[in-house]
């Protein structure tokens, strides 16, 4: 800023100063308040630009949290599912067990009735012969 004459005599220097403040090409007050409105006019579209961003990114994260919470939704009932399924194998292996233990002891018994089969088979056999050598031997004492 220029600095006012103090004396009466430089009162037409006052006058000069006092044009030149008000010339945009000679520097002073108003081209001060002119450079600041052409920043506050710059500042403003940028403020605008920035806030039409802001919103966009608002819009944006209200958009992620909606699809988080659907995600978690989902995550949930696969998570539900999941427990569902470990259950129904914890089950199946249960009854494999069973079944394993079971099928153990039918084929046990199956064993024992072949064994018993065979044996009696040979038993039977023996018995045969015996009852065949009794009759024959009979047949040869006695005719």
């Amino acid at each position: 800023m220029r600095k006012m004459p103090e004396s009466r005599e430089n009162s037409g220097n006052t006058e000069l100063s006092a044009l030149h403040a008000f010339d945009e090409n000679a520097g002073g007050a108003f081209r001060t308040a002119s450079q600041l409105a052409d920043f506050g006019s710059k500042q403003n579209a940028v403020n605008e630009q920035l806030s039409e961003k802001i919103d966009t990114l608002r819009s944006r994260i209200g958009e992620l949290e909606e699809t988080l919470r659907i995600k978690d939704d989902e995550l949930s009932i696969l998570r539900g599912r999941l427990s569902q399924l470990e259950e129904r194998e914890r089950q199946t292996a249960e009854l494999m067990k069973k079944l394993a233990q079971e099928l153990s002891g039918h084929k046990k018994e199956v064993d024992r009735v072949r064994l018993a089969e065979k044996l009696n088979s040979g038993a039977i056999e023996r018995l045969d012969g015996y009852f065949r050598y009794l009759s024959g031997g009979r047949k040869k004492n006695g005719g």
